[in-house]
């Protein structure tokens, strides 16, 4: 149908001459320069005019987009693109194109990788668009996992926790749960699992180091203040409890405030003549060293779900699988 409008509007005979005008307008720059921006329509506009007559056409088109797209831009188009028709038509002439573009993808991130490495959040984008594949590119999985491992290896000079676990791998850990059926997948999952695990213990199992300040980070001589050094100084102390006068309690709030290394409990007294502050001591250690427990927490989660999810497979494959003992007279 399409063909046939197209034909109409350009005053041209026949089909094979109107593909030639479509091949050719899918080299122009415009088109590669859009192409990963509208997965939907490309889709559609695929199975208007078959996916087998502008399959080369149309990789070619995707190859120019290597050097001028993000890896993650890329993997996400490709991952629209099947799920796609995945979820509506089966097209064999797209698998194989989409099949194809993968490999020219994966090709294109190795011989990059040498000069500019991608970064962990692409591999693990990269990761994910294989293990939607299925259990193939068995190969490349476990390269690009014991990619992910290295960078965790090599990141020793940054906040791993902050920069790479909590928000990377750990929602990546828990995407990986989904594929269940995918052994490939169950792979990749207990290898990092194990890794995000440890590096998250390691933190966690080591000792607070005391809260050290410094008394002249506070330039003021009235009581409280010296009260308040005092306490800052002594490494043994974690909290402490003030009783400040009404008319110095806003002198001693902006002190506190200053100093952005203690958090205060308020509580009124019940003759308004002042507050009563609990001043606790944290550090941005402690604060790490709590996100890691909870991080932990997570990650232990998983394999309990996992555990339990493997058993209740097992469970009913056994039902399945047993023999009925007595036959129904």
């Amino acid at each position: 149908m399409i063909l046939c409008s197209i034909q109409r509007t350009l005053g041209i005979s026949d089909d094979n001459s109107v593909m030639n005008v479509i091949k050719k307008f899918m080299k122009h720059k415009l088109f590669v320069e859009q192409l990963l921006e509208a997965a939907d329509k490309i889709y559609e506009f695929g199975n208007f005019v078959s996916w087998t007559n502008i399959g080369p056409a149309f990789h070619e088109a995707f190859r120019l987009t290597l050097g001028q797209s993000t890896i993650t831009n890329i993997v996400k188009f490709l991952i629209s693109l099947l799920d796609l028709s995945t979820t509506t038509n089966k097209d064999e002439g797209l698998f194989s194109l989409i099949s194809c573009m993968l490999n020219e993808l994966l090709s294109f991130v190795f011989k990059q990788a040498a000069v500019n490495p991608p970064t962990t959040s692409e591999l693990c984008s990269l990761l994910n668009l294989l293990l939607k594949c299925g259990n193939g590119y068995l190969s490349s999985v476990k390269l690009i996992t014991s990619s992910i491992l290295e960078s965790l290896e090599c990141s020793r000079a940054i906040d791993v926790v902050e920069q790479l676990l909590q928000p990377i791998l750990i929602p990546f850990l828990l995407k990986l749960q989904s594929y269940r059926s995918n052994e490939n997948a169950q792979s990749c999952f207990l290898t990092l699992h194990e890794h995000c695990f440890n590096i998250l213990n390691q933190y966690c199992l080591e000792p607070l180091p005391p809260i050290i300040f410094k008394a002249q980070s506070i330039d003021c001589d009235c009581n409280d203040c010296q009260t308040l050094i005092l306490f800052l100084c002594d490494s043994t102390k974690s909290k402490q409890q003030f009783t400040i006068d009404k008319d110095r309690g806003t002198h001693f709030h902006e002190t506190i405030k200053k100093l952005g290394s203690l958090s205060c409990v308020y509580e009124h007294l019940t003759d308004d003549s002042g507050q009563k502050l609990l001043v606790l001591k944290i550090s941005d250690y402690e604060k790490k060293h709590r996100t890691c427990l909870l991080l932990r927490d997570v990650v232990l989660n998983m394999i309990k779900q996992k555990s339990y999810h493997l058993q209740r497979e097992l469970s009913e494959n056994f039902k399945c699988s047993s023999p009925k003992r007595f036959k129904q007279a």
